[in-house]
């Protein structure tokens, strides 16, 4: 019997598997225990001191980005520790010795022109499997929009990770973004800071790797204070080599240092050191090894407000301060990047700096107060607050009048608060004429607050005059000025010009923004911005619609921000409640009763019946209606239901009770189902039609009082 097409088709199928067998059995033995045993790599770029802002920000960049790359990759990380030091940068990492498998697709030629009438593969299914390196055993057959057509899949199998390593790395590297990168020498860079050596090992092993004109080897550098090289023989031995040259590469590792040396020094001298948390990261980011020492100033300067002389070391010497049984002590612990030895010469240097700066704030401290506070105010009227805003006196004064506008809309009829209020607004910028802040300008507020007191100002005055710069104030009458000259500051910029873009916000309106936010809410006032906004620009002198639009969008989405990152609201709860974002209150109260329901029937009875009377009216505009035209009985009912829950969440609303409304309106839902069933909403006659629609409408907009549930999604049961 003669063979047919088929039968050898068969055979010669049968024997490219056999050959596919064989090549994939020894595949597996070549391949036995690839990627099972984890190899061990350092990466080590040794540069010029690195600025302290840009530390911490290289730290969490190394840690995202070298994982991702790694994966990207196909490289599996098991380990990953990244350290940045004053004068290094890099990672230790425990990672497969080989690349995961890649495993694609790739669409071929239609079923119809793969294979011929008879089943049998074609030419051009022949080409298109050369083309790829696969055989039949390694296509499919699938459907997508098009029609049917073949897929290759295609097995690529994984390098050893040493090949393709100083890819990695020089991937991380590029990777790095920098808030002020340099190029330096024949134009090499950018990068952070110049480049001096770089460590690169595999197991053991040195990689070959070059970036910025250096290339890699297994010799690393000491501290500063030995300047001797060292060799790494294996990634395992970097952190105890450091250690023995003194570095503590590893910033967590050097924050527990500085920490421990701080409670040895309260311990040996009974005393308390005040730990600054911002001093604490400085110290970190700016040294290599760090060493405490104990150092003293002149006793003289005790006399002066304790915040003086602790801004003074703080901000000037970057020093903490002492305390023992409550009170200041003329002392301080300073740290220097080095052995102890460093400490006695810098001890010196230390007290000598301390004191000519206290020395100097003694001496603008008693000219100061050889006047009053009060007396500084018509200083201000030679002081730019900004250009084309005025002087500070100017500011001064639409300080006072907007906080009087606040007290009126909060419904105040305390003549004293109004009183304190005014107080505090008028004085809220003397200080900045005082030569103390002139030349200590981070005590802004500070020297309001002791200069107020000492000259027997209200308590509340004098607390107000410090908290008007704080995010939040914890007193009535500093949060009023204090959202009164943010308010003035946002509409005032805007009003000019100067809108934020970006990151670009050299006037610090977002911060500002969020935090007339977070006070709004915080003292649970319900005002609305948009009253703020003209009445500020009234007080500019300036009445600009594209203003007002603008500065409703910017506070739409500081508020938009905060409910979600700050408050942690659901992405649909907040959009929902920016319906009422003009009352920042009334949005976070929205938002609030809504994540609280949210999952229960309450919540779906509240979603559906919106979404029923929403969707079939999103187009209407029309919200007048006569309940005379109703016909069924179905919509009497309905009417009646609302007229009774329409009052309800009025008075809930009015009451900030935004829960009790949302339940109140959850009852419609069962009556407006009955609706739907037994009305024919776009009836024949044209004015049945809109007197109905009217009517859904009106119920929807009740329904938005307590946000725009449009955005709400739906429980799985109601889908």
């Amino acid at each position: 019997m003669p063979e047919t097409p088929s039968v050898r088709f068969n055979a010669k199928h049968s024997l490219e598997r056999s050959e596919r067998w064989l090549k994939d059995v020894r595949k597996a033995i070549s391949g036995v225990n690839k990627g099972a045993s984890p190899m061990q790599v350092l990466f080590e770029i040794g540069i010029e001191e690195l600025p302290e802002s840009e530390v911490f920000s290289i730290e969490e960049q190394l840690r995202t980005i070298t994982r991702k790359v790694f994966e990207n990759h196909r490289v599996n990380v098991s380990d990953l520790d990244v350290f940045v030091a004053a004068r290094r940068i890099g990672f230790l990492a425990k990672v497969a010795d080989y690349q995961r498998e890649n495993v694609r697709e790739k669409r071929g030629p239609a079923r119809s022109i793969a294979f011929d009438k008879e089943g049998r593969p074609t030419k051009a299914l022949e080409g298109f499997l050369r083309s790829c390196g696969v055989t039949l055993d390694d296509i499919k057959v699938r459907e997508n929009d098009k029609g049917t057509y073949v897929y290759a899949i295609i097995k690529e199998p994984g390098k050893p990770t040493e090949e393709i390593l100083d890819e990695v790395v020089d991937e991380v590297v590029r990777s790095l973004h920098f808030a002020r990168p340099m190029r330096w020498g024949e134009n090499v860079g950018p990068f952070v800071r110049p480049v001096h050596w770089i460590v690169l090992l595999a197991n053991g092993r040195p990689m070959k790797f070059s970036a910025f004109k250096v290339v890699s080897n297994r010799v690393s550098f000491s501290h500063r204070y030995l300047g001797i090289p060292f060799t790494v023989d294996d990634p395992s031995q970097y952190l105890d080599l450091c250690r023995r040259h003194m570095i503590v590469p590893k910033i967590a590792d050097r924050r527990s240092k500085v920490v421990e040396q701080l409670r040895e020094v309260e311990e040996t001298r009974d005393v308390e050191i005040v730990k600054d948390n911002e001093l604490i990261d400085e110290v970190v980011a700016l040294t290599e090894y760090p060493t405490a020492f104990l150092g003293e100033f002149k006793r003289d300067f005790l006399e002066l407000p304790e915040e003086v002389v602790k801004t003074t070391l703080k901000h000037h010497q970057r020093v903490f301060a002492v305390l023992k049984d409550g009170n200041l002590q003329n002392a301080f612990v300073a740290f220097v990047d080095g052995p102890r030895e460093l400490s006695e010469s810098a001890s010196a240097g230390y007290s000598r700096v301390i004191n000519a700066r206290l020395d100097d704030a003694k001496f603008y401290f008693e000219r100061d107060r050889k006047r009053k506070l009060a007396d500084f105010v018509a200083d201000l009227e030679g002081v730019v607050f900004q250009h084309d805003l005025g002087t500070l006196k100017d500011k001064v004064g639409r300080i006072q009048r907007l906080s009087a506008f606040i007290l009126k809309g909060l419904g105040n009829r305390d003549p004293k608060v109004e009183s304190l209020v005014d107080r505090a607004a008028f004085l809220s910028k003397a200080d900045t004429a005082t030569m103390l802040v002139y030349e200590f300008p981070e005590l802004q507020g500070v020297v309001g607050r002791i200069y107020a007191s000492m000259d027997g100002e209200p308590q509340e005055v004098c607390q107000a005059l410090e908290e008007q710069y704080q995010d939040v104030p914890s007193g009535v009458v500093g949060a009023v000025v204090s959202v009164a000259d943010k308010i003035d500051t946002i509409v005032g910029n805007f009003a000019v010009g100067n809108v934020p873009s970006g990151s670009r916000d050299p006037y610090g309106l977002k911060r500002k923004a969020i935090s007339v936010v977070k006070t709004l809410i915080g003292f649970e006032w319900d005002l609305p911005l948009d009253k703020l906004f003209q009445r500020a620009l009234e007080l500019l002198n300036m009445d600009q619609e594209e203003t007002l639009r603008e500065l409703d969008e910017f506070f739409r989405v500081r508020l938009e921000g905060f409910l979600q990152e700050e408050k942690g609201f659901d992405y649909d709860v907040v959009r929902a409640s920016l319906e009422l974002s003009n009352k920042p209150l009334r949005a976070f109260l929205s938002a609030t009763a809504l994540q609280e329901i949210k999952g229960s029937d309450l919540y779906d009875d509240l979603v559906v019946g919106f979404e029923r009377v929403f969707n079939i009216t999103k187009n209407h505009t029309e919200t007048y209606f006569d309940s005379r035209h109703f016909v069924e009985k179905a919509e009497f009912d309905l009417f009646e239901v609302f007229l009774q829950v329409e009052s309800a969440v009025e008075d809930f609303i009015a009451h900030l009770d935004y829960r009790g409304a949302m339940r109140k309106l959850a009852e419609l839902r069962r009556h407006i189902d009955r609706y739907f069933d037994e009305v024919f909403v776009m009836d024949r006659d044209l004015s049945v039609r809109m007197n109905r629609l009217s009517f859904l409408k009106r119920i929807a907009l009740l329904f938005k009082k307590v946000g725009d549930l449009n955005w709400l999604e739906r429980s799985e049961e109601e889908q």
